[in-house]
């Protein structure tokens, strides 16, 4: 019995250590579907994206545009809160979502399927590395100059596969 007390406290310290890093990134705020923070400024002669996410069909998945420092905060184990983020029904073809009169700038893209409906995506330091804790697509670093258009396809992947 006393040889394996001090095993099971040194798996309970392990776990609470590793419990203890993570990072949220906040999506939908205020229950709408689609929103813009006052964060990001309005140019009417900025960029617009076009963000594609392909995946489950019938899915409800969270798009989300970040500022350039956002992936180094949540490396971090921060949270952080998006630009501006779009929501939606994955159709068979997929979901389509449009960040318009973007200011000039880099940014970062991503999204997610929020199955547990909190609005956020939980980054979490575990023995193996980090991981989020909900099927997602690679966020992807962009850059916006003035009246570009651009398309960015994202692919969800569930964290079975």
């Amino acid at each position: 019995m006393h040889s394996s007390l001090p095993r099971i406290l040194l798996l309970a310290t392990l776990s609470s250590i590793v419990g203890c890093r993570s990072a949220r990134l906040h999506s939908v705020d205020d229950g709408r579907d689609t929103w813009r923070t006052d964060r990001l400024h309005i140019d009417r002669d900025g960029g617009l994206v076009t963000v594609h996410v392909t995946g489950i069909a019938g899915e409800r998945a969270s798009v989300f545009l970040l500022d350039s420092e956002a992936g180094r905060r949540l490396d971090d184990f921060l949270d952080v809160e998006p630009l501006a983020v779009g929501t939606g029904r994955l159709a068979a073809d997929g979901l389509e979502v449009r960040f318009t009169d973007l200011p000039s700038g880099a940014y970062l893209v991503g999204a997610f399927l929020d199955r547990d409906g909190d609005g956020a995506l939980l980054l979490r330091e575990t023995l193996s590395g980090s991981t989020f804790d909900e099927p997602h697509a690679a966020i992807r670093a962009i850059e916006v100059t003035p009246s570009d258009t651009l398309r960015v396809d994202l692919e969800l992947e569930d964290l079975a596969s």
